[in-house]
């Protein structure tokens, strides 16, 4: 028996479920609410045409954030690294450090006195 009718749901349905069981990303309590970055209904992991893959996430305030690896094992990787760091609260944003080129012009020409 197949596992679309032994479930009792269609073909695409089983699929994106073992998709998503092999991602291993938790699966949504039954109101649709919870999972670990994402909802279950996207895939955090998906390949680009360039050959790159692209991570989706949600950081530490729930913004969902993206980043892109060469391999698949690398996006892997940062993405259960990420998960790590949300969950413990030490995940700290990439734009955190960011400022504006005239700033940072200003305060180096301060220290060069």
């Amino acid at each position: 028996m197949a596992v679309a009718e032994h479930l009792g749901i269609s073909r695409d349905a089983a699929a994106m479920r073992v998709a998503r069981d092999a991602s291993g990303v938790s699966a949504p309590d039954d109101q649709g609410k919870g999972g670990d970055l994402m909802p279950r209904t996207t895939t955090p992991i998906s390949k680009l045409p360039s050959g790159k893959y692209r991570v989706r996430f949600r950081d530490g305030d729930g913004r969902q954030r993206k980043a892109t690896f060469a391999t698949r094992r690398e996006a892997l990787a940062f993405l259960e690294s990420t998960k790590v760091a949300v969950r413990q609260g030490t995940y700290v944003s990439a734009d955190r450090g960011r400022q504006k080129l005239s700033a940072f012009i200003d305060e180096w020409v301060a220290v060069q006195d």
